[in-house]
Parts: C-alpha cells; sequence; structure tokens
C-alpha cells in the first residue's frame, strides 16, 4: 500500500467513525463501545486533508520503523492512530520477515 493510498484510507475510516459516533446512543452497546475508544483520534484526522495525513505518515514512516514504515500495514477501525497499525498480512511486527518499505 502506498502512503497516498493509506492517507486515503485513514481519513475515509475516520470520516466514517465520526459519522457512527453521532449516532453513538443507537448503536449496539458492543458496537458503541468498540467506537468510542477510536472517536478521538478520528475527530483529529477527519479535521486534516488528505494531503497533510500524508505528510504526517511520510514523516512517521522517515522516523520509525516496523509497521508504522511497512507497506503491508493498515488502520483498524478501534485504532486510528497514524503510529500504530495492523499487518495484512497477518504478521507480527517481533516475527515479521515480509517487511517491505512503505511507498511514497
Amino acid at each position: 500500500m502506498s502512503l497516498r493510498t493509506l492517507a486515503k484510507l485513514y481519513k475515509e475510516m475516520a470520516e466514517k467513525i465520526m459519522e457512527r459516533a453521532r449516532n453513538l446512543d443507537k448503536l449496539p452497546k458492543a458496537e458503541a463501545v468498540k467506537i468510542s475508544h477510536a472517536i478521538r483520534d478520528a475527530a483529529i484526522i477527519a479535521q486534516m486533508t488528505e494531503d497533510e495525513i500524508y505528510e504526517e505518515l511520510k514523516k512517521l514512516a522517515n522516523q520509525f520503523g516496523g509497521c508504522v514504515s511497512c507497506k503491508y500495514s493498515a488502520p483498524t477501525e478501534d485504532n486510528l492512530r497514524l503510529t500504530s497499525r495492523t499487518c495484512t498480512l497477518g504478521l507480527s511486527q517481533s516475527t515479521c520477515v515480509s517487511y517491505e518499505r512503505i511507498e511514497d
């Protein structure tokens, strides 16, 4: 996944979470609890442009190793922090043998 694609995905997910947050009282309790953990990060990201998200992701990819700079990483709905992602290959960072630098 490229940084541009990742930035677009973060923006879309943040907007989706913020829309669901507006109706938090109408969601099933389990879903409301899950989404409540991501609302703060989603609110910040939703206010950013895709270009701003891209620039921040680029800075973080250059600053950190591991999943943050790997092309196989992606955000999850319950964790939209720009410094924490999940592996699309299902691997753990500590045992990963498939690391490839994320593309600009």
